[in-house]
């Protein structure tokens, strides 16, 4: 009788042949294999029970325990560095949405895990992290070191700088309640010792302070201590402003120099005329009307503006930003330069109203009679007639302009630049 092979190989010969297959395979079917076989685990995973699934990993993290206590240092440092390169290969052709996605898919995880801890779990995994992150820094060069804190600082930054003050509000109180916590579970030698070193670190600052140079005031603005009494350092003077310059009358600092004002005399400035009726009541702060002016005059102001600014797309940053960015085009809305039959002129409309020759004498005072030197002196002469023209050749094609005309019913009408009815206004 013929002797019947066992199971055993059977599945050896079967593994035989399968490595055997795989060496011929080319990348190809390599790669279509290994993605059959991620699909084919995916569904059988997707069929398991919770219960089968616990099991599952329980079985496979002891399986990887017992693998990796079985390794000598050289392996379990050739494996970690293989997972590092193959994790970095991975994430560097992440688009920007899976990366996202990949952040929030861990970071749930991680708070699952650790909402299930026991307190005695996650304290073991925080003292864990506390021993490997310091191992990690001891190792650390100078140099390494400087970069990880200057990189951290600068990811800290742009997370604060993208927080709404909701954020920013939760952020702070978080960690004061952390900070309270820390300290309430403190004993009282871990006290002692928090406060000696605080103490110390305030020493060493007072210490640096007494420095006879301008490099302990580097970022003393950002990190302010309000043990430290700035004025009684060397170089810096904190005097009253009570030093009169004898040719202006303006006050000075001791120090300041002397050209700061009037240049020694050499720059004499007439005084302002006291403004006229009613501007003068309107700025005596003595009226309700007065009161009433002052207080708004920003939003006075506003309101005879030249033209007004607009944009297709404005777009505005995060956090507190005094600028903003513009997309597409710019463009200024200006109105009718003349007021309509019977009406009061308003917003630019005031700037035209008036005797011209009394406005053009008023202005004359503030006008220097002095040819700035090495200048021809007829380039300054006064203007012989009220309106000059001239006429530019050039060859550039320039591109149209977005000019809309208001008609005395106050319609607005888009008009290229060479209408009739751009003509008087472009002249003026």
């Amino acid at each position: 009788m013929r002797k019947r092979k066992s199971n055993l190989s059977q599945s050896s010969n079967k593994a035989r042949s399968m490595k055997v297959a795989r060496l011929n395979e080319t990348f190809p079917q390599a790669e279509l294999r290994r993605l059959e076989q991620a699909e084919r685990e995916v569904a059988h995973r997707a069929a398991q029970t919770p219960e089968q699934s616990q099991d599952r990993r329980r079985q496979h993290a002891e399986y990887l325990a017992s693998r990796r206590a079985a390794e000598t240092p050289e392996q379990s440092q050739n494996r970690l560095r293989q997972h590092a390169e193959y994790l970095a290969s991975q994430r560097a052709a992440e688009t920007p949405e899976q990366s996202q996605a990949r952040r929030q898919q861990n970071a749930e995880y991680l708070a699952s895990q650790r909402a299930d801890e026991t307190p005695e779990q996650s304290q073991n995994r925080l003292r864990q992290h506390a021993e490997y992150l310091a191992s990690q820094r001891a190792a650390e060069t100078p140099e390494q070191s400087q970069a990880r804190r200057q990189h951290h600082a600068e990811y800290l930054a742009s997370q604060r700088a993208a927080e709404t003050p909701e954020q920013s509000h939760a952020r702070l109180l978080q960690q004061a309640t952390y900070i309270a916590s820390q300290r309430a579970t403190e004993t009282v030698e871990e006290a002692e010792s928090r406060r000696r070193a605080v103490a110390e670190r305030a020493q060493q600052r007072r210490l640096i302070f007494r420095r006879n140079t301008w490099g302990v005031f580097d970022k003393a603005a950002f990190e302010y201590d309000e043990t430290l009494d700035y004025g009684s350092h060397n170089l810096i003077k904190i005097e009253p402003m009570n030093k009169e310059c004898r040719f202006c009358g303006a006050l000075k600092w001791k120090e300041e120099a002397a050209g700061m004002c009037c240049s020694g005399g050499k720059v004499a400035l007439a005084s302002i005329d006291e403004p006229v009726e009613p501007l003068k009541e309107l700025f005596s702060h003595e009226t309700d009307e007065s009161r009433r002016f002052l207080k708004n005059i920003r939003k006075y102001n506003t309101c005879f503006h030249m033209t007004s600014f607009g944009a297709d797309n404005i777009v505005s940053m995060p956090g507190f930003c005094p600028t903003f960015t513009i997309q597409g085009q710019v463009y200024h809305t200006i109105g009718s330069l003349l007021p309509a039959t019977n009406t009061q002129p308003k917003f630019l409309q005031v700037y035209f109203m008036g005797d011209e020759e009394a406005q053009v004498n008023r202005r004359s005072e503030y006008v220097q009679d002095r040819v700035p030197r090495g200048e021809h002196e007829r380039r300054f002469n006064a203007p012989t007639t009220n309106e000059i023209a001239a006429l530019v050749v050039s060859s550039e094609q320039t591109a149209s302009r977005d000019i809309v005309i208001q008609a005395h019913d106050d319609r607005l009408t888009r008009v290229p630049d060479t209408h009739r009815f751009y003509d008087a206004s472009s002249t003026r």
